[in-house]
């Protein structure tokens, strides 16, 4: 995310699978003005979800309906605490599946503002709203795939990672142009008077230009990082 600000393509939803979809990578995206779209990981607590929360976090009311009588913030370490009387829980039909912990003044839930955040999370991906949001994700598996069965990205015959990277940016660069050229002999065959926005030979001439030019990018580039490299080696020589 941070090269892609630095390169201004910052964009407004990015949808990534549960692996990137932890609490710190949503808050970072969001502080950079990113909604980050992921399944989030690891078993939520038990009972923590029959709770009633307000907006700031803290607890409404219990699954019996009952109110805490106190709640201490620690806004430091962003814990909440929230103290039910004794009176109430030791009556309360619900209290062996309750996951409040017993305490000499009454029995406490105690949470962090992280898991507000997952339990809204979680939330949200039960709705046809993340879902919706959500399928896009999936095509890129079949992208992967692709370039891989059609131009063997998996087995390149380079070593070093400018290199590797190099290759890798031609064969995503070429499998676009097939995928151009299978869209366009698509839309021919069920609209004989289709005709592209532009001339195959331009297409090809705008491709050679934009390629060349980041051709002699690139060298430039090694041979700046070749030379940083050589003059280390002589000064550690």
């Amino acid at each position: 995310l941070e090269k892609v600000v630095e390169q201004e393509h910052k964009p407004k939803q990015l949808l990534a699978d549960s692996l990137y979809g932890s609490d710190d990578n949503c808050t970072f995206a969001q502080e950079n003005g990113t909604e980050l779209i992921a399944p989030t990981m690891g078993t939520p607590k038990d009972g923590f979800n029959t709770f009633t929360f307000a907006d700031n976090g803290k607890v409404i009311t219990c699954p019996a309906g009952h109110a805490p009588w106190r709640i201490h913030h620690n806004a430091r370490k962003e814990r909440i605490s929230a103290c039910f009387q004794h009176r109430l829980c030791n009556t309360c039909e619900l209290r062996d599946i309750c996951p409040t912990q017993h305490a000499k003044k009454g029995r406490y839930l105690r949470y962090r503002h992280k898991d507000i955040r997952l339990l809204r999370r979680r939330a949200f991906e039960q709705t046809d709203t993340f879902h919706q949001k959500y399928r896009f994700r999936s095509g890129i598996e079949a992208t992967n795939s692709e370039i891989d069965r059609r131009t063997g990205i998996k087995n390149i015959r380079y070593r070093g990672l400018l290199k590797v990277s190099y290759c890798t940016k031609l064969k995503a660069a070429a499998l676009n142009i097939l995928r151009a050229a299978a869209y366009l002999r698509q839309k021919r065959e069920h609209n004989p008077d289709f005709q592209p926005q532009c001339e195959p030979m331009s297409m090809f001439l705008c491709f050679k230009e934009r390629f060349f030019g980041l051709k002699k990018k690139i060298y430039a580039s090694l041979a700046s990082r070749l030379n940083d490299f050589s003059t280390g080696i002589a000064l550690v020589v």
